[in-house]
């Protein structure tokens, strides 16, 4: 079952983040107590309670708010504790990125993280989902790819350690947009 996190969820949140860097699926520098991972986190804390990522504006002078969220998978019956989470944000006119996704260790490689994008992908919000960048080198995030390939994602682009994939529901200008945008680490976006 997915919730939308509450603030007691923030540190299972950070928890994956963490144990994902060290693993190489999310930046590296976010498992380093680092002036970086901070900003991040604090970033995150900022998508659970008012729903929102602050991405740099072109000028850099300012910062652009753009709609995110994260949403906690539950299965009671698994775990008293949540499984893990996705974090979504807005991509701009055409939807929403599937920005981050973790399940907890112990609970990887059972169909868990398949049901997540099932019951994700069948929300209001799910369906807006366009666009993924997966790292082609994270055993985690090859494993989401292939889910989201099962679930009608395409690859759209692919560089040195990052694809892109895409909705079949993106539209060609949305599509062409997604060819030519910079790859970016999970701390950059």
């Amino acid at each position: 079952m997915l919730r939308l996190s509450r603030e007691e969820d923030l540190p299972l949140v950070r928890e994956l983040i963490v144990d994902g860097a060290r693993a190489g699926s999310f930046d590296s520098a976010l498992a380093q107590p680092t002036n970086e991972a901070a900003y991040f986190f604090s970033g995150v804390r900022r998508v659970v309670l008012e729903h929102i990522w602050l991405r740099p504006a072109p000028t850099r002078e300012t910062q652009i708010a753009i709609p995110a969220a994260i949403w906690v998978y539950e299965e009671r019956y698994i775990s008293p504790r949540a499984l893990g989470f996705f974090a979504l944000r807005g991509a701009g006119h055409f939807g929403y990125e599937l920005w981050l996704a973790a399940i907890q260790p112990e609970y990887r490689s059972r169909g868990l993280g398949k049901q997540m994008i099932s019951e994700i992908l069948a929300t209001p919000i799910g369906r807006r989902i366009m666009v993924a960048q997966c790292d082609l080198h994270a055993i985690g995030a090859r494993r989401l790819a292939r889910i989201l390939c099962q679930a009608g994602f395409q690859s759209a682009r692919q560089g040195i350690a990052c694809e892109w994939l895409a909705n079949p529901g993106l539209t060609p200008s949305a599509l062409a947009w997604l060819k030519a945008t910079p790859f970016q680490s999970a701390s950059q976006h």
